[in-house]
């Protein structure tokens, strides 16, 4: 089996959890490199690959995985082991749950997924987020939803990885002119001028979950830039080639979890 390599939190989560980001540069056999999802190119049974990778690597069945059918939203599901996935998986960019033997998963590829988790009751959520799902608040929605759902806010730990960064992640001035009032110090001038604009998206995540009541020194942030860096899928850098990254959390416990794969 090939070995996959990934980013994990630095700090890391609490040992009940483990989350990352697969990084798509690692020898697949398909151009894009790594992939489960999205590109162009990648045929369906490269993605089954893909996806029998990603649980094997993991330790998991694949029928542990839980994904969503991402519409760049702020919709947000509670998810469980007895579903019946049959229609296929529901609309949504964010998940939680409180069933230890489920791993949740987004697909990125510029986008900020957003991992919290609760190693007190066990509960855990991840989001993906753009700029459309970060104006609309589905981070600060889904530490909601977990608070709904018995956790504790003084002690979910959460993890904002990588992303298209502030230097290169470029818009217009009717994507910038949203952020303005509320996060000025997230939006700067491109240095092309000519009405475009550089956003931190990140920044604006940070000050949501501050406005929640969490702590900086419960919070990793990964600077990396999938833009430029080529280790990660960029829709922006490769438009339709570009393939997508799991970004997952899944709690080490989980029962039906082969230990000699998993670490």
């Amino acid at each position: 089996m090939i070995p996959l390599r990934e980013e994990i939190p630095s700090p890391s989560l609490p040992e009940l959890f483990r989350a990352g980001v697969v990084l798509r540069s690692q020898k697949t056999g398909h151009p894009s490199g790594f992939s489960i999802s999205a590109a162009a190119s990648l045929a369906p049974r490269e993605a089954r690959l893909g996806v029998r990778l990603f649980s094997a690597h993991l330790g998991v069945p694949p029928d542990s995985l839980r994904t969503l059918r991402q519409v760049h939203g702020t919709g947000i599901l509670r998810r469980s082991r007895d579903e019946d996935g049959a229609a296929g998986p529901p609309v949504g960019d964010a998940h939680w749950t409180t069933d230890p033997d489920v791993v949740l998963l987004v697909y990125v590829a510029d986008c900020c997924p957003v991992v919290l988790a609760d190693p007190a009751t066990g509960i855990y959520g991840v989001a993906h987020a753009g700029w459309r799902g970060t104006l609309g608040g589905i981070v600060p929605t889904l530490w909601k939803r977990l608070i709904e759902g018995g956790a504790r806010q003084e002690s979910i730990r959460g993890w904002i990885g990588p992303c298209a960064g502030p230097d290169r992640y470029e818009v217009g001035s009717e994507v910038a002119t949203r952020f303005l009032p509320g996060h000025p110090g997230a939006v700067r001038d491109h240095p092309s001028g000519e009405g475009r604009y550089l956003l931190d998206i990140r920044s604006v995540l940070r000050s949501q979950l501050r406005s929640c009541g969490m702590a900086e020194a419960t919070l990793s942030v990964s600077e990396a830039d999938t833009i430029g860096d080529h280790r990660y899928h960029s829709h922006r850098r490769d438009g339709v080639r570009a393939g997508r990254m799991p970004a997952y959390v899944m709690r080490r416990d989980h029962r039906s979890r082969d230990h000699r794969n998993g670490r």
